[in-house]
């Protein structure tokens, strides 16, 4: 870590070596060890929440939809205060914005939540069938370019690319005399392959369009008339994703080789994957079968 950052100095404009020498090494090295730490547990923590939405999410959906109303609203809230708080000298500004941004923009989360439940399960349902669509009339042309996208950018972050042949860009100890032409070459062949990927994209577009469409009134069709069922297939999906994100980001940051492992064993994540969205499929089904406590009471038959 030391070195590394002893070379980035040496290698930064002047801003750059007066703010990086504000940082002592060995500081820097335990700082980022502990936010390593802390990442790789947040990880866990997010799959602990992934395996409650996975189980029982269809109790939990309105919860957790009302509380991420609260917090954007709340701080959204703070921001605006801090705002009236600098222009208009009002101490308790913050306080107050944020306050009630979270109480209003809550309720209007737990009032709307079965709008935003159907417009979530739509807008997953027309990605989905965008998606397929796009990935079966061009998913391995545009897969190439991407991987080619891709990897010319990582390149080119590192400094990597291929000189021009002309004899435009000059070398002088071993490095390219002009930084400016280097940036230049990058830059034409990055708007080259967003081009290429542009034009392998245009052909297809309509009918991925109509497809994301498709799907998306689908979506809206099944939680007007199924919400439940909407329910519990987007929060089980919800927390195998969450499951899928907490445990990759801890296993890349503590255990690297349980993602090598995933690798050479894809297929067996798979079944385990599928066999636990199927469970949490059943298991929010049993629970779905409940009474909805929003739902009116069922009129009294008339006595005889």
């Amino acid at each position: 870590m030391s070195s590394n950052l002893l070379i980035a100095a040496a290698d930064a404009p002047d801003w750059a070596k007066d703010f990086l020498q504000q940082f002592d090494p060995a500081k820097a090295q335990q700082l980022n060890d502990q936010a390593m730490q802390v990442a790789a547990w947040s990880g866990l923590g997010l799959a602990v929440v992934g395996v409650l939405l996975l189980l029982f999410g269809v109790k939990l959906a309105r919860l957790l939809v009302t509380m991420s109303f609260a917090a954007a609203g709340g701080g959204l809230g703070l921001l605006a205060g801090v705002a009236i708080q600098h222009y208009k000298s009002v101490p308790a500004a913050p306080l107050v914005g944020g306050i009630a941004g979270l109480l209003l923009v809550g309720l209007f989360g737990f009032l709307m939540y079965r709008f935003w439940m159907m417009i979530a399960f739509a807008s997953l349902l027309g990605w989905a069938a965008g998606g397929t669509c796009l990935y079966l009339r061009a998913g391995d042309e545009l897969y190439t370019q991407g991987v080619d996208l891709c990897d010319y950018v990582r390149q080119g972050v590192k400094g990597q690319i291929d000189l021009p042949s002309d004899g435009s860009v000059t070398i002088q100890n071993n490095k390219p005399a002009d930084q400016d032409a280097i940036r230049r070459e990058f830059e034409e062949g990055l708007k080259t392959r967003l081009t290429q990927l542009g034009q392998s994209l245009r052909p297809h577009l309509l009918f991925t369009s109509l497809a994301g469409m498709g799907g998306f009134v689908f979506g809206l069709l099944l939680g007007a008339f199924a919400f439940r069922l909407t329910v519990v297939l987007l929060t089980s999906l919800g927390g195998v994703a969450s499951i899928v994100a907490g445990v990759g980001a801890f296993a890349i940051i503590r255990r690297p080789e349980w993602i090598h492992r995933a690798q050479e064993h894809w297929q067996a994540v798979a079944v385990v994957l599928g066999s636990a969205w199927l469970v949490g499929v059943i298991v929010q089904a049993l629970l779905a079968r409940r009474r909805d406590p929003d739902a009116p009471p069922p009129e009294a038959e008339p006595a005889a």
